[in-house]
């Protein structure tokens, strides 16, 4: 280490002074429990790094530990770490760890895994304090757009009273659009689950499920206006809104929160959690958080971010998470969406009605938006028939969506939004429904006798299990026959079949009444075989892919 001189060394002596008292202090007034280090109401995003004016660095990073709970005091006791959390649903540690210890923390046997506790953020800014005097217009037709996208699935029997989980910034508990709201919990330090100070929370919760209020009551907003004509803004309003705290007055939050979030709600009976935040990389522990959510029969609805590209945020590329995009009121893809393979349904997120702080109201935009919109009405349908099963809601939102794109690109990207006729029939007469997709040849082009692969995708997308039956696959004269087994509600399987190739031309799957085809090319001198990009080049502002394939090539080899 370079010598200091000795005003930097008085500093350095005076600045871990300082830290030694402040842990004195915080250990004293019970901020700290001792021995295990466990530091309580801990929040240390403006401190991330504790550094001297010295060459020494003290970077204390916020990690996942990962390990049997019963080794975790002997883990604590061995590397000294400060404790800041315990998931033991989750068998994770949160804890703050000095650099140099980090290394010795991840060789630890009795440590699986050791991972960042990643930031994770609202899908977008959201409506503040709103506007306390919109025209009453406004109100009437957001209830008149409510009425006619769910009014059919609203007029279904409603067997059981269900529970939404709102993960977010907390509510407004005193805003007469969420008076249908149980107790519910802050996983933030400081802060209270029922006084929303960004007011993302409040927008989602009455956009999912908003239950208004009793116009007769004449109730006077804090502006002391009248709005006895607003009553529900949500799509599910006979279900209860579990607010649960995750992200702070900034919209920010940490996987550890996230996590903790659903395993409460799920322990509190939620059926249906909407999540409208997101992280840029995966978390190992909120995907645990995912699967404890799962096996206790809640299903998780997440925004797929505001950014305009074909990747999500997570959790909403989990797969076992229905990801929502937005839709622009024309029923257009919205510009500043996420649009993604993973992507499971889109739905209206542009100039949403919804609560706002201080007992107002103000439009919303944006995936989250969305997302709270599907929750709202993924509520109705698990209070139609509360025995569904999160991977058969998964099932019947496949097989009700209309795809947004057509053809090739529909197979690539899915999403589409709900056509709620379809799925009120999947409610009133509940069968199995197989569905074929996803059928696919390879290579796609060959000559005849070239050994061929074949798959295709079954799902169940109906409300009772289907029975075991023949895929039968036709290829010119020939007929193929694959056993396809029986599917739960929501379950699905991927049949592989080997033959060759006789002639090009199409290639017909079907199992029962479902039918999937794809074609099968001819391979010749100017066509590929199986096609990749072998480098890319830029001149100026072309973009040039040199490509290369199993079979035989054009001249030159290139596409620009």
């Amino acid at each position: 280490m370079s010598e200091q001189s000795p005003s930097k060394e008085r500093v350095t002596k005076a600045f871990r002074g300082s830290l030694l008292a402040l842990g004195t202090m915080v250990a004293t007034f019970g901020v700290l429990e001792v021995p295990g280090h466990v530091a309580r109401n801990w929040d240390d995003r403006e401190t991330d790094s504790l550094a001297a004016d010295s060459g020494e660095l003290l970077a204390y990073e916020r990690l996942l530990v990962d390990a049997d709970p019963s080794l975790w005091g002997e883990v604590v006791a061995t590397h000294r770490l400060q404790v800041l959390d315990r998931l033991p649903d989750l068998e994770t540690l949160v804890v703050l760890v000095a650099p140099e210890a980090r290394q010795a923390l991840a060789a630890d046997p009795r440590v699986r895994t050791l991972s960042a506790d990643l930031d994770f953020e609202i899908a977008g800014a959201c409506c503040g304090s709103g506007d306390a005097r919109l025209d009453p217009a406004a109100f009437e037709r957001a209830r008149a757009e409510l009425a006619e996208a769910y009014g059919a699935l609203r007029s279904l029997p409603q067997r059981r009273e269900v529970l939404l989980a709102v993960l977010d910034t907390g509510i407004e508990a005193s805003h007469p659009d969420l008076r249908n709201h149980d107790a519910g919990r802050s996983f933030v330090p400081g802060e209270r689950w029922d006084h929303d100070a960004n007011g993302h929370g409040t927008a989602m919760a009455s956009l999912a499920a908003g239950g208004g209020h009793d116009p007769d009551e004449h109730h006077e907003d804090h502006e002391g206006h009248e709005d006895e004509a607003i009553q529900s803004l949500g799509v599910a309003p006979s279900a209860r809104i579990l607010p649960v705290q995750v992200a702070d007055r900034r919209g920010r939050a940490r996987a550890s929160q996230v996590a903790a979030g659903i395993t409460w709600a799920a322990d509190q009976g939620a059926d249906v959690i909407l999540i409208a935040l997101g992280s840029r990389e995966p978390s190992q522990v909120v995907v645990n958080a995912v699967s404890y959510a799962e096996e206790r029969g809640a299903l998780i609805v997440a925004a797929a971010g505001n950014e305009n590209t074909h990747t999500e945020r997570y959790p909403a590329a989990d797969p076992r998470v229905i990801s929502v995009g937005a839709l622009d009121r024309d029923g257009s893809l919205a510009y500043t969406t996420a649009f993604a393979p993973t992507t499971e349904l889109l739905a209206p997120g542009t100039s949403q009605l919804a609560a706002a702080l201080k007992g107002r109201y103000a439009h919303v935009t944006g995936t989250s938006a969305a997302a709270a919109r599907s929750a709202g009405l993924l509520a109705l349908v698990k209070a139609t028939r509360p025995r569904t099963t999160p991977q058969a809601l998964r099932g019947i939102v496949r097989g009700a969506r209309r795809a947004h794109l057509q053809g090739d690109l529909a197979r690539a990207f899915p999403a589409g939004p709900l056509e709620v006729s379809a799925l009120c029939e999947v409610l009133e007469q509940p069968a199995a429904q197989v569905r074929l997709s996803a059928a696919r040849v390879l290579p796609t082009h060959a000559r005849a006798g070239t050994p061929l692969f074949l798959t295709v995708r079954v799902q169940n997308t109906g409300l009772k299990s289907s029975a075991a039956d023949t895929l039968r696959i036709r290829i010119g004269e020939a007929v193929l026959e694959v056993e396809a087994p029986a599917l739960a509600p929501g379950a699905e399987v991927t049949l592989r079949a080997r033959t060759q190739a006789v002639a090009p031309g199409s290639i017909q799957f079907a199992l029962g009444q479902a039918r999937e085809t794809c074609e099968l090319q001819a391979q010749s001198g100017e066509r590929y075989r199986d096609r990749a990009i072998a480098s890319l080049r830029s001149e100026g502002r072309r973009l040039i892919a040199s490509l290369e394939g199993r079979g035989a090539t054009p001249a030159g080899g290139g596409l620009v």
